[in-house]
């Protein structure tokens, strides 16, 4: 049965720790197929604030334990190990690097729910998965099936019972917002369209990969240079805040079912950047630029 990337543990993960965080996944191939995994979550002032008024604890203590970055280790496949981790205060918050060391990069694997301590390689299914031949790299994304929700499709009808129960909830969670530091400065008025534009403007989940070296072809869309020379494969970058306005989202946004939502519903969304070409190969000289 072909199987649909769902959107659900990271949106889940984005309600529990209400906007403003991104995260991003970056695979550093070594000549030899061994490489590290660098996972980086920021998170701002307002968030890291909420944190501390919701859990009683620092985002640290909460979500950022060395034994949970232990635990995730197995979340990303056979031979990767916990390395170290790293805290450092940005602009306007702070970032949360962990680092992993993997044997080699065919038993790794990269899904969209990598965030999330505890998980198991089983778990991760619907993932990114690698097989190195010298030089010659070739990245299987998941499975993205076809969508069953198309861009503007009408709104669903449901019972005016279960509608009121929704709104109870939805009102429940601002007040409890606003109770709880009121990180996002809310006047207690706002549709659950506003709020969860204030929540989720910021959010972004960025997969990308380096090679050793320097890349000689590749069939791969999305290609870019970091500001420091090296040259990227980007696999995924969601950018939640450029999806607000579009019917698609904003229609499951009104129906409380972000999490039914999957790739397929989202690709060609403005701020959605994806592979849908199939495998990616990436050809590459390990030796030294000149």
């Amino acid at each position: 049965m072909e199987k649909t990337w769902i959107l659900c543990p990271l949106l889940l993960l984005t309600c529990l720790l209400s906007g403003c965080y991104t995260s991003k996944v970056r695979v550093v191939l070594q000549p030899d197929g061994s490489g590290t995994l660098v996972v980086t979550h920021t998170g701002t002032e307002a968030l890291l604030s909420f944190i501390e008024t919701r859990f009683k604890s620092t985002a640290e203590e909460t979500f950022f334990k060395e034994d949970q970055l232990k635990a995730a280790a197995a979340s990303y496949g056979k031979g990767v190990s916990f390395v170290r981790r790293n805290i450092f205060d940005t602009e306007d918050g702070k970032a949360f690097i962990a680092t992993y060391k993997f044997n080699h990069v065919n038993d790794l694997r990269i899904g969209a729910d990598t965030a999330q301590p505890g998980k198991t390689t089983s778990d991760n299914d619907d993932a990114f998965t690698f097989l190195l031949t010298n030089t010659l790299l070739l990245v299987e994304p998941p499975v993205i099936a076809t969508a069953d929700v198309e861009e503007g499709a009408a709104p669903r009808i449901e019972l005016p019972e279960v509608t009121a129960k929704r709104l109870e909830r939805f009102q429940a969670n601002r007040t409890s917002l606003m109770e709880q530091g009121n990180p996002f400065s809310l006047e207690g008025d706002e549709s659950q369209a506003v709020l969860t534009k204030k929540l989720l403007q910021d959010m972004r989940f960025r997969v990308e990969i380096s090679v050793p070296g320097q890349i000689r072809a590749t069939n791969a869309s999305h290609l870019e240079r970091t500001p420091t020379g090296d040259q990227v494969v980007v696999l995924l970058d969601l950018q939640l805040g450029r999806m607000l306005d579009t019917p698609t989202f904003m229609t499951a946004i009104a129906e409380d079912r972000l999490g039914d939502l999957s790739i397929s519903n989202l690709v060609g969304l403005p701020g959605v950047t994806t592979e849908t070409n199939g495998t990616v190969r990436i050809m590459f000289d390990p030796s030294p630029t000149p």
